[in-house]
């Protein structure tokens, strides 16, 4: 099977410390993927919460922080 390159609107430098250090946005990509995996989200659906333009707000909004 062949693999389909990254999207490039996903790919820049993570911080490592912050508010919104590169582990969360790790917390929220393995979130996704079980959600996916368990069949309650598609992988379009997984894949437009990366290419938002605000990925910390999708964050907020998965894990239901207001």
């Amino acid at each position: 099977m062949r693999r389909r390159a990254p999207d490039r609107r996903n790919l820049w430098p993570e911080p490592r410390t912050g508010q919104w250090a590169a582990k969360f946005k790790d917390q929220l990509e393995t979130s996704i993927c079980r959600t996916m995996r368990r069949g309650t989200m598609t992988l379009e659906e997984g894949r437009a919460i990366f290419l938002a333009p605000d990925w910390m707000k999708e964050y907020e909004r998965f894990f239901e922080l207001r």
